[in-house]
């Protein structure tokens, strides 16, 4: 190979190893954009992957859809896409209930307010704040775990809805309400972060399914076609503890068997 072609073939070929190299950094740089930073507070946590739709509940065994998956959903659809045979067979609408237990598992060890509950069960409760100066496990990431479907300048947040449990007696002789709601807030200053706080609130008896269905994108507000805060319904699915393999335990068997008949001699 004349010197001239050597040459040429070496450049061409670095061309190409360094083409290679900053097409690889682009995927680098597009697969870092798809992954954010995993987000853990207390028992809750999600891997930040955006494909990832599942919050972990380790204290109580569960996983919830992150609470902008179904937001465009009322509540109809909502159960027809939990049906038999949908993308979301096995998955539940929570009930009060479970309401608390998701506040339990976002908020322990530390105690929260709504572990009991309020004798206003119309009123807006704040189950606990994070703040710069006490706590930062929660700080700012609350909505971004949730799902982040409001934003508005320095603030942002999530919201879902619950089946409440109906009252017996109504103070203000409504009827009972259907609906009850949960919602995550972060507060950001432009000041310092010293006066950023998020918090987590509940209200058991908010309104009913039918006004609820305000806050889908298929059945939205007339002055609000296009921005409504949308709400969706809080989902969850229990995930079985594992049980030891059959194969597993007869070999356990095995060595207690021979570990009894050696010591017994």
């Amino acid at each position: 190979m004349e010197l001239g072609s050597l040459t040429r073939a070496i450049f061409l070929g670095q061309k190409n190893k360094s083409l290679k190299k900053a097409l690889a950094g682009v995927f680098l740089l597009l697969s870092y954009s798809l992954q954010a930073a995993p987000i853990s507070v207390n028992n809750l946590s999600w891997s930040g992957d955006s494909t990832d739709t599942i919050i972990q509940d380790s204290l109580n065994d569960r996983e919830w859809l992150r609470w902008d998956v179904l937001a465009d959903l009322n509540y109809s659809e909502t159960l027809s896409a939990l049906g038999s045979g949908s993308a979301y067979e096995g998955w539940k609408v929570a009930t009060e209930a479970d309401a608390f237990l998701f506040v339990d598992a976002l908020t322990q060890p530390v105690f929260n307010a709504c572990s009991s509950a309020p004798s206003d069960a119309f009123a807006t409760q704040t189950c606990r704040e994070w703040d710069w100066y006490t706590s930062h496990d929660g700080l700012g990431v609350l909505a971004e775990l949730m799902g982040n479907d409001q934003q508005d300048g320095l603030f942002m947040g999530s919201s879902a809805f619950f089946l409440s449990d109906p009252l017996s007696t109504n103070p203000f002789n409504l009827p009972d309400e259907e609906v009850g709601l949960l919602s995550v807030s972060d507060y950001f200053s432009n000041i310092s972060p010293a006066f950023d706080y998020s918090k987590i609130d509940m209200i058991r008896e908010w309104d009913s399914i039918a006004y609820s269905n305000n806050y889908s994108v298929t059945d939205s507000f007339g002055w609000c076609p296009t921005v409504c805060p949308r709400t969706s319904w809080m989902i969850y699915r229990e995930v079985p503890i594992p049980e030891p393999a059959p194969l597993t335990l007869l070999a356990s068997g095995f060595a207690a068997i021979v570990f009894i008949r050696r010591y017994a001699r």
